[in-house]
């Protein structure tokens, strides 16, 4: 009898996990991932963006930041209008914010929004505005010279530049922005 049972819940299991994946996989509209050195200089860490949903424009980012080991350090869920840095005070067409999202997402981790190192040598810290940055993370990037940045943009306006803390072990904004 306890065999039947674990049986019959294994299958009901099996079933509402493939069912699930399914309806997963089916809502996904878009992935883009790199490999980049970025939380230690001896090994890369996958950044990735995911879109899921019923249509580019509508959908839900996540963006991610996973370790050569496998811990997540960074996890970030959008909608996928915050993509959308060309139309956000402007009206577009639906084709075109679509567009706009998509191109944002492919080309999210370009090269040439990643530093290194994180803070140049010649940035000073009398020249460090505390309304956008904070200062003691400022200063503990800037001292780590294999430390990297990323920056990217959202809604249009705001920008952020983060880098990996190596002395506190996690991800912070060097500057952030409007």
């Amino acid at each position: 009898m306890n065999s039947t049972f674990i049986s019959i819940t294994s299958i009901v299991l099996l079933t509402f996990c493939i069912t699930t994946l399914t309806f997963a996989q089916e809502n996904l509209l878009l992935k883009v991932e790199t490999d980049r050195i970025f939380s230690s200089p001896d090994s890369e860490d996958l950044f990735q963006i995911i879109l899921v949903g019923d249509s580019v424009h509508t959908g839900e980012v996540t963006f991610n930041i996973i370790s050569s080991k496998g811990d997540t350090l960074l996890n970030n869920v959008y909608k996928a209008y915050a993509f959308n840095n060309k139309y956000a005070y402007v009206d577009g067409t639906t084709a075109q914010i679509t567009e706009e999202i998509s191109n944002n997402l492919n080309s999210f981790f370009a090269p040439s929004k990643f530093r290194s190192p994180a803070i140049g040598k010649d940035e000073k810290e009398e020249y460090v505005d505390e309304d956008y940055t904070n200062f003691e993370l400022w200063k503990d990037i800037k001292s780590d010279k294999t430390a990297i940045s990323f920056t990217y943009s959202l809604y249009g306006e705001y920008t952020n530049s983060i880098a990996y803390s190596k002395s506190r072990s996690e991800i912070v904004s060097i500057w952030s922005c409007c």
